[in-house]
C-alpha cells in the first residue's frame, strides 16, 4: 500500500521515561513497534539512534520499501509526511477500538473508515484515505506516517489538574503536556533526517508536510534545523506545509520563519489552518507550554524580550507571528462564514459547515470533518490551481479565498493592551474570570 510508517521515540519501553536516547524505528506492516535490531526481511526494527548515523540505515530502508510496496509510484502523485500531535505513543499496542491515547499507526494512519460520529468522538479519521491516498501500489502517491512519542497521559487543563499532574524532570516540575511540548524538538531531529532521506531516495519530487496541533511544532523545528544546518538542497525540496490548529508559540514560528528566509532559495508554502475559538488551545497551548526562551533553544536577548509580550500566543489561534516577514504564509480560518460561502461555490462544492454542535470549539474538527480533508487533498494534488498564489489571487472562475479574520468572523479585532489586568494575569499563567467572554 502507498503508506510508509516510521516511529521516533525513546529506545526503551513506555514506562522508561528517563535515561533512554531517542531513536528512529521502522514498525511492522500494521504499525506495531518492534524494539529489536532491524530485520531486512521483515523490514522493521531499530534503524539508528538520533545521535548516530541515521542516514545510511534510513536510506536503505526507504529503498527497500520503494521497490517492494511502491512499484507503481505515480510521477504526479504527492509525497506527504504526516505528523500527529499530543496524546499518542507509537510504542502502545495496536487496537481496533480506537481511542484518544493509542498508537497513531492504528489511530489515524490507516485506510479504514468508520461512522462520522465514531471518528469525531474517537478522533480516528483515516488521514491517508481522506487526503486521497489509496491502498494501492503508489498510483495515488505516497504517504509517510511519522509517529513520535508525545506522552498519551490525559489532563484536562484546569489549574487543579495542573497541580495534581506535576512531574519532576531536568527542566523542573511540569505537566504532561509541557513534557511533550519540550520533547517536540527532539522528534523534529528525526523528522529532519526523514526529509533528508526522502529527498535522496525520491529525487525530483516535492515533499509535503501535514501536521496537527503539537505536530506543527515538530514540523517547524525540523525546517528550522535543516535551515540552520544549511541543507539548502533538501530544504528546497519541501513543497507545501499544512498546519492544522498549530500549538507552536509565536516565538517558535518566528525563529523558524527567520531561518527559512535566510537559508532557503525556494520557500515552502505554509497553509496555517485555524479554528479561532479552539477551546483546547486556549486552555493548554497558551497556559501550559510557556517554554519560549529555554536554555536549550538559546534565543537571543531581543527574542526573550519579544516573547515576554507575545509568547502566550499560538499560531493555531492568532495566525502568523507579528513581525515575521515571510510572504509564503496563509492563514485560513475554517469557522468564518465567508470561507464556507467561498467553498460552497467551488466546482465541485465543499460543505465547510460541520453538522455537529460546537465544531467551532473542537480542536480536532480540522481533520474529522471530511470536506476539510478534501480541501487539503486539493492543495496537495492540484499543484497549479491550488497553489498559494492561486488561492490568494484566484484561478480561472474561482474567486480569491478569504484570508485572515475579515468577513465578520467570530473573533474581535480590537487590540488587547499588555498592561490590562487580563493580559497581565495571562502573562503569568493565571486565569481571570472577570470580564471573560463566554464561549
Amino acid at each position: 500500500m502507498a503508506l510508509l510508517r516510521l516511529t521516533c521515540c525513546p529506545n526503551g519501553p513506555p514506562d522508561q521515561r528517563l535515561g533512554a536516547d531517542w531513536a528512529l524505528f521502522a514498525p511492522d506492516h500494521d504499525g506495531a513497534w518492534v524494539p529489536g535490531d532491524y530485520d531486512p526481511y521483515r523490514r522493521c526494527g531499530l534503524l539508528s539512534e538520533l545521535k548516530g548515523d541515521v542516514r545510511g540505515p534510513l536510506v536503505d530502508h526507504l529503498k527497500r520499501e520503494r521497490s517492494l510496496i511502491l512499484p507503481e509510484l505515480a510521477s504526479d502523485g504527492p509525497v506527504c509526511v504526516m505528523v500527529h500531535g499530543f496524546q499518542y505513543d507509537p510504542r502502545a499496542p495496536l487496537s481496533h477500538e480506537r481511542g484518544r491515547a493509542a498508537n497513531p499507526h492504528s489511530q489515524i494512519y490507516h485506510f479504514d473508515e468508520d461512522e462520522l460520529d465514531v471518528e469525531r468522538h474517537a478522533h480516528s479519521s483515516p488521514w491517508p484515505k481522506r487526503l486521497g491516498f489509496g491502498d494501492d501500489d503508489g498510483e495515488s502517491g505516497m504517504a509517510v506516517g511519522f509517529g513520535w512519542a508525545s506522552d498519551p497521559t490525559y489532563v484536562r487543563g484546569d489549574w487543579r489538574d495542573w497541580l495534581s499532574t506535576l512531574r519532576w524532570s531536568d527542566g523542573g516540575a511540569e505537566t504532561y503536556y509541557a513534557t511533550a511540548y519540550r520533547t517536540a524538538p527532539i522528534a523534529a531531529e528525526g523528522l529532519a533526517r526523514t526529509i533528508t532521506a526522502l529527498a535522496e531516495v525520491f529525487p525530483n519530487r516535492r515533499i509535503d508536510l501535514f501536521a496537527h496541533s503539537l505536530g506543527a511544532r515538530v514540523v517547524l523545528f525540523a525546517l528550522r534545523r535543516l535551515a540552520e544546518e544549511n541543507r539548502v538542497a533538501e530544504l528546497d525540496r519541501v513543497g507545501r506545509v499544512i498546519l492544522l490548529s498549530g500549538a507552536p508559540h509565536w516565538l517558535d514560528a518566528r525563529l523558524a520563519l527567520r531561518a527559512l528566509r535566510r537559508h532557503s532559495r525556494s520557500k515552502p508554502q505554509i497553509f496555517n489552518v485555524i479554528v479561532s475559538r479552539d477551546a483546547t488551545l486556549s486552555r493548554w497551548g497558551r497556559r501550559f507550554a510557556a517554554f519560549v526562551g529555554r536554555a536549550e533553544e538559546r534565543p537571543r536577548f531581543r527574542d526573550r524580550v519579544w516573547s515576554l509580550f507575545f509568547g502566550g500566543k499560538v499560531i493555531g489561534l492568532h495566525g502568523k507571528p507579528q513581525g515575521a516577514h515571510f510572504s509564503a504564509w496563509m492563514d485560513l480560518y475554517l469557522d468564518l462564514p465567508v470561507l464556507a460561502n467561498w467553498a460552497s461555490r467551488l466546482d465541485p462544492p465543499l460543505d465547510f459547515r460541520p453538522t455537529w454542535r460546537g465544531a467551532s470549539w473542537d480542536h480536532w474538527a480540522a481533520f474529522t470533518w471530511p470536506p476539510y480533508m478534501q480541501f487539503y487533498g486539493n492543495i496537495l494534488r492540484s499543484r497549479r490551481d491550488w497553489s498559494l498564489n492561486a488561492l490568494r489571487w484566484g484561478a480561472g472562475r474561482r474567486k480569491p479565498i478569504p484570508q485572515g479574520r475579515r468577513g465578520g468572523g467570530p473573533l474581535s479585532s480590537a487590540p488587547r493592551g499588555v498592561l490590562r489586568w487580563r493580559a497581565f494575569f495571562r502573562l503569568l499563567g493565571g486565569k481571570v474570570g472577570i470580564g471573560r467572554k463566554a464561549e
